[in-house]
Parts: structure tokens; sequence; C-alpha cells
């Protein structure tokens, strides 16, 4: 497992059907569904990341509300345009959040929310 991103452990926890979550300063991992146990070095290599894992599983969570506030606020007004220009921010903005960058995805998301309410369509 050296060398393997936290993004990369995750996938192989999902690929053994484990959940992996956050609670506080530790990790929760559980099987989903009982089959085949996990390998060990995989258990090893998330107990030996623990604190990298905490803070990718603790910015998911933040970045998921993040997108969650916005576009629960375009939803209620139906302001889901779907030209090109929105589908450029909406990808600015998936870019922003696999990088983890904070202020690009709070930027790209306002822009996101800006574009569609200049593009509103009146009744």
């Amino acid at each position: 497992m050296d060398g393997m991103t936290v993004a990369g452990l995750l996938a192989r926890c999902a690929d053994w059907l484990l959940e992996v979550k956050a609670d506080g300063d530790r990790l929760d991992i559980r099987q989903v569904v009982p089959c085949d146990p996990p390998p060990a070095d995989l258990l090893e290599a998330m107990r030996e990341r623990k604190a990298e894992v905490l803070a990718w599983l603790q910015w998911e969570d933040h970045a998921t509300a993040l997108w969650r506030a916005v576009f629960g606020r375009l939803c209620d007004r139906a302001d889901l345009p779907a030209d090109p220009q929105y589908q450029v921010l909406e990808r600015v903005a998936e870019a922003a959040h696999r990088r983890h960058d904070r202020a690009a995805l709070v930027d790209a998301l306002l822009d996101l929310e800006n574009h569609a309410k200049r593009t509103r369509v009146q009744p």
C-alpha cells in the first residue's frame, strides 16, 4: 500500500465493501456486506495513515455541505441552467473539490450560483 493516495486507499476499501467514517478522532471501518475479510495490509495502511484519512473524510463532509447549500438554493428557485457556461463552471467546481482547494471551491460555487441567477428564465 506504499505510495497509494488516501483516495486510492478509500477506493480499495470500497472494493472490499468497507464503509469508512470519521467518528471524532477515530476511524470507524466496518464491512457493509459480510464477505471475505479485507486484506490485513489494507487495514494496516488505514491505521498508519489515520490522520490523513480523517482529514480527507472531514474535507469531503465540508465540501458536500457546500455543494448541498448551493444546489439547495438553486433547486428551490428552479435555477439550474443547462447552458455550456454553467457546465464549464460546474467542472471548475468539481476540479477544486478534487484538489481539496476550499477557496477555489467556494469561488466556483458562487460563480455557479451567480451565473444561474443571471441566466434565469423568467416565467
